[in-house]
């Protein structure tokens, strides 16, 4: 027999289930005294109120002698350590409402603990697994409420609060005989993985399932290595085009010193999918990323394959990678399958709810996910979690926590700030390890990667990189009360690690929060110990309380606006876990949103755009009290920011009309930041199409600026205007374009055109694509873009060579350009 539960079903008062048998022969015995019923209500509240004070008190007195807690404060713990108290200001915990079915708490991501991971053992993953027991409750709670609610089929989607984010000729330059070929990183001395890279003499180049090798000089492939394709057991022969078992390499590490190559590929999680017959995966990305370190200090002439030292096969699905000093850190997610696992097992559409009413179905939803769904689901994400960290331990995992933060919370939490969407998504993995491991006695290399992991409340995530931290960033909500006003306000939180030069595991350092979102990696920064952030905050959603009814409405209550946030990270002996907000600069462009964003040491700009674009200057010669020096308003927008000398900023983006905000073409701008006081615009170039933009736009890898020369190259795409009354009118181009940037001028030089508008309707191309980018090596610009690459003399302005990368493979595959 179910004990009694109570669950408030609004307007239809107060129901209380007494002794529901889950089974055949179902029943409620409703009280026949609506009087009868409130006061057991309330007796029961005050019965929970006085078991919460009893805990609570319980807690504090076990901790004042300083044990340190493994889980969160809750139902479901087993032999683990009490939760400290936090000081009284904060809120470092979730509990569950007394109307919801399941009782349930977790700790809020404000707690310092968070960062400091789990204890090594069985104990500690032991705490790990209550957790995520505790975690999947919060969210199984929301499906049953959301079912009852709506009466739905489905309920694995809660419902939300209503929340709404809403070429003329020119004068030819002597070109210097000038090199540039590392990639564009944002951070000196941390060199983000690409797909091409450079040591001065060969191009390597990931093309699809390939490594293309080739000789800058004459462009002869000089070596070309295949990646192992995917077996798919469970497609029959003939069923599928051969490019869907094809692998695709995700990025490049290139180590001059110790003359390897690290090469990323991604797509392998269909062998172990194929060849598993457990219980359906919790994790997402069972093995899909493999990493192939390569020795190319001796290269090939005849086309074959490099010299292959190590392999390691790494769970979860490639997000990005750095490498600091030889040491490369590879960061890859998992999708967490909560659907599958939890919120399709409580739909009401299942034949075992059908014919529930729905008191019944609350207990039967309650009784099977406390029994065994949520027991089940805890210890399997658990097994999975030690296998893919593959020592079986836990401690390499931050501690799970609910992305929430706020004073003055209670357990009226909105659907859409529990539900899904700050949880658990996905598990981030960060494998750290140096690429010049020496060889064995046999010639190979063994790599022993380390590891730090985290359960995470999204699939979306930034990355950035400093030669001492790394930051990860996700999204949750922060409350604000007062006592007209109950606010839950998006906000991205930051777990940041600190980075060693032997290539151990990062460790926790800090968490931080600055309210909005963030555009993209950019904006974060790091400098001198301190942690910039500029973030968006879009229109803002309260539930407000009027002076006549106490009951609350939501409504906006502010305008969207972006700030620049300040903190200081943690002195290395410190153990507070807590990033220390020290300044914010705030209502930056109120009714606009972020375009672009770049921090230079003791400076940044800033760029917001509605209807044109304010370029915002802030001094940071004093890091811990920065000063808005200059708002610079012109038409369009920045997409992208590069210095190129200390006095001048070049930026790219899109021209629009001041009056619409409409979008009319791609704009290169030069400005003057010599004097902070006194930004100027020095020159503009546009092109003036709707449809032409820069994929360097949004891919910084694909901006290259040659210093010395004063050159800048970037690709173009113009488009056609498939609707408009423009369509004949407009020559599509697919290529790049050359320019002279000098000190106060900008001057197209030349086009290069990587293909014909022919060959983008048609034809028979491989299955692979080449994202644009350029490299200078003694004056002469490589460039490759879709399916060829090419060398270009800076100085004649004419082709050496050019070479298609699909030339020998269109008997393979045959796929459109795109």
């Amino acid at each position: 027999m179910m004990k009694s539960i109570t669950y408030n079903e609004g307007e239809g008062g107060e129901l209380e289930l007494e002794d529901v048998e889950v089974g055949k022969n179902q029943s409620v015995n409703m009280k026949a005294s609506r009087a009868k019923n409130i006061k057991s209500y309330i007796l029961g509240i005050a019965l929970v109120l006085a078991i919460v004070f009893i805990i609570v008190l319980g807690v504090y007195l076990i901790h004042d002698s300083g044990n340190e807690s493994d889980a969160a404060p809750g139902h479901r713990r087993m032999n683990t350590s009490p939760l400290p108290l936090a000081p009284a200001r904060k809120q470092h915990s979730y509990m569950s409402s007394p109307t919801d079915p399941i009782p349930t708490s977790l700790r809020l991501i404000d707690d310092p603990l968070v960062i400091r991971g789990y204890p090594s053992g069985e104990e500690g993953c032991q705490a790990l697994t209550d957790d995520i027991y505790n975690a999947s409750a919060i969210l199984a709670n929301e499906i049953i409420k959301s079912n009852v609610e709506q009466g739905g089929d489905d309920g694995a989607y809660p419902k939300g609060t209503g929340r709404s984010y809403s070429y003329s000729s020119h004068e030819k330059i002597k070109v210097v005989s000038e090199s540039s070929y590392e990639t564009n990183n944002q951070e000196a001395g941390v060199d983000e993985a690409d797909i091409m890279k450079s040591d001065g003499k060969h191009v390597f180049t990931a093309y699809g399932d390939m490594l293309v090798v080739w000789d800058v000089n004459s462009g002869k492939q000089v070596s070309l290595t295949k990646m192992p394709k995917r077996s798919v057991l469970s497609w029959p022969d003939g069923g599928y085009c051969d490019h869907e078992r094809m692998a695709s390499i995700s990025g490049l590490l290139l180590d001059t010193a110790s003359k390897r190559l690290v090469v990323i590929a991604s797509g392998y999680e269909s062998e172990y999918r194929d060849s598993y017959d457990g219980p359906k995966p919790v994790l997402g990305g069972k093995g899909d990323t493999r990493v192939f370190l390569y020795d190319v200090s001796s290269l090939p002439e005849d086309g074959s394959e490099l010299t292959l030292l190590a392999t390691l096969k790494m769970d979860g699905v490639y997000k990005s990678a750095r490498m600091i000093d030889g040491v490369a850190h590879v960061v890859r997610t998992s999708t967490i399958n909560q659907h599958e696992h939890i919120s399709s097992r409580l739909s009401r559409s299942r034949a075992e709810y059908k014919s529930d009413t729905k008191e019944i179905y609350i207990a039967h939803a309650k009784s099977n996910a406390e029994q065994w769904l949520l027991p089940g689901f805890a210890k399997q994400l658990t097994e999975e979690l030690r296998d893919s960290n593959g020592s079986g331990d836990c401690s390499a995992v931050t501690r799970l926590a609910l992305y929430v933060s706020g004073d003055g919370l209670g357990d009226d939490y909105p659907s859409s700030v529990i539900s899904n969407g700050n949880i658990i998504q996905s598990y981030i993995q960060v494998s750290s390890f140096a690429i010049s491991t020496p060889k064995n006695r046999g010639g190979d290399v063994t790599m022993n990667p380390s590891l730090s992991s985290s359960l995470f409340p999204s699939t979306n995530l930034e990355l950035y990189s400093s030669k001492d931290v790394l930051v990860v960033s996700g999204s949750g909500y922060h409350h604000y009360a007062s006592r007209r006003r109950s606010t839950f306000s998006s906000s991205t939180y930051f777990l940041s690690f600190r980075l060693h030069d032997d290539a151990s595991a990062p460790t926790g350092l800090a968490i931080g929060r600055a309210p909005g979102h963030l555009l993209n990696q950019f904006a974060m920064d790091e400098y001198q110990g301190y942690f910039r952030v500029a973030t968006t905050e879009q229109p803002e959603w309260g539930c407000i309380k009027s002076r006549s009814n106490s009951q609350c409405q939501w409504e906006m209550v502010a305008e969207s606006k972006s700030r620049l946030s300040v903190f200081k990270f943690p002195e290395k002996d410190s153990t507070s876990g807590e990033m220390e907000l020290v300044k914010v600069l705030d209502n930056l462009g109120v009714r606009e949103e972020i375009k672009s964003v770049r921090f230079f040491d003791s400076k940044s700009f800033l760029v917001t755009f509605r209807l044109s674009d304010p370029l915002y200057t802030i001094d940071f010669s004093n890091p811990e009290d920065p000063e808005i020096t200059n708002e610079l308003n012109i038409s369009g927008y920045s997409s992208y920011l590069h210095p190129v000398s200390p006095d001048r900023l070049l930026a790219i983006g899109k021209e629009a009309n001041e009056t619409t905000g409409e979008v009319s073409g791609f704009q290169i701008t030069l400005f003057d930041v010599s004097n902070l006081q006194d930004t100027r615009v020095l020159q503009r170039h546009t092109i003036d199409e709707k449809w032409a933009s820069s994929s360097a736009e949004s891919d910084h890898l694909a901006f290259r600026y040659l210093n010395q020369s004063q050159l800048l190259i970037i690709p173009i795409s113009i488009e056609y205007d498939f609707f408009g009354a423009e369509r004949d009118k407009i020559e599509p181009f697919d290529g790049f374009q050359v320019f002279s940037v000098t000190d106060d001028n900008i001057e197209p030089r030349f086009n290069i055109s990587m293909t014909t508008p022919s060959e983008m309707r048609s034809g028979c191309w491989y299955g692979a694509y080449l994202p644009a980018r350029s490299m200078v090596i003694e004056g002469n610009v490589t460039v490759a873009k879709g399916h060829a690459y090419a060398s270009y003399d800076l100085n004649t302005e004419q082709m050496r060579w050019r070479h298609n990368l699909d030339l020998n493979l269109r008997g393979e595959q045959c796929l459109s350009y795109w």
